[in-house]
């Protein structure tokens, strides 16, 4: 049987472990990007819509 060799000196499976880790590191910051975003985009309709009541007043 034969093996492949690691590269690094490190196991390929703690190689596929950090991997998956990172995706879910960048997944996360994503969502939490996206929903800050939202956020963001839903105080500046707020703040406009008042701006406009106000300036009809």
């Amino acid at each position: 049987m034969t093996t492949v060799p690691s590269i690094g000196g490190t196991n390929p499976e703690a190689m596929l472990d950090k991997m998956i880790a990172q995706q879910e590191r960048m997944f996360a910051l994503e969502v939490k990007k996206d929903t800050h975003k939202m956020e963001h985009d839903f105080q500046m309709g707020t703040s406009k819509d008042m701006g406009s009541a106000a300036q009809k007043s």
